[in-house]
């Protein structure tokens, strides 16, 4: 049985063609605090908390996207997952949007745009309330069991190591075909988990420039 990882890319060495820029252009900026990204965004993940504040750059809305710790998703994409067992659903708010061209390959230049030098600012000091927007699209934030917690009934679980190459990373999931069929999302280490069959509706969406596929084999 295959189990499928995918982890949302933060490492851009040197001579790569995306950067920083292309990270939260791509992604959007997300926060939970009520004084809208005043501070530095900081990863959340437990369901309780409020819901997440976006500033998304509407050059180019893709399908999923994770600025902080969950996948956000498009209502199209919504109604393909469904609510996968253990898992739930919570809304995003648009707060803000920019419009700030970009592309894979092309070097982004802040001094075009800001006297600004760090992504956050220039998006931040180039967005509008989402009100004098257009069109603007609908996200949901994805909560999805933690790997560790849902570990509880389940026998002869299997450690298993990978490597996350784009992202120069080695970790490892405790796993068997038993919890992949009955949590077919998980969360663990920063990146989610997927059975095969959960993986291939979500394939489509991804955008594989800015998001890490590691396929994993379980023993038999």
């Amino acid at each position: 049985m295959r189990f499928h990882v995918v982890d949302k890319i933060v490492f851009y060495p040197h001579g790569c063609p995306l950067s920083g820029f292309h990270h939260d252009l791509f992604h959007g900026l997300g926060s939970r605090f009520s004084n809208f990204l005043k501070r530095r965004p900081e990863d959340v993940t437990m369901a309780q908390q409020k819901e997440l504040s976006l500033l998304l750059n509407l050059h180019h809305t893709p399908s999923i996207i994770e600025p902080i710790t969950h996948m956000l998703v498009q209502d199209h994409v919504k109604e393909v997952i469904g609510v996968p067992p253990g898992c739930m659903w919570k809304p995003v708010k648009v707060e803000r949007v920019c419009n700030i061209p970009y592309a894979k390959g092309v070097r982004f230049d802040p001094g075009e745009w800001s006297r600004k030098e760090e992504p956050e600012e220039v998006m931040m000091e180039h967005s509008f309330p989402v009100n004098e927007a257009e069109v603007v699209p609908q996200f949901h934030e994805l909560f999805c069991p933690h790997l560790e917690d849902v570990h509880k009934g389940f026998h002869a679980l299997r450690n298993i190591r990978f490597s996350i190459p784009r992202n120069q990373e080695k970790s490892r999931v405790k796993i068997n075909g038993d919890v992949l069929s009955a949590f077919p999302i998980v969360w663990h280490d920063g990146y989610h988990v997927f059975n095969d069959e959960m993986f291939q509706k979500c394939e489509p969406f991804f955008d594989w420039d800015y998001f890490e596929h590691v396929v994993g084999e379980l023993p038999r």
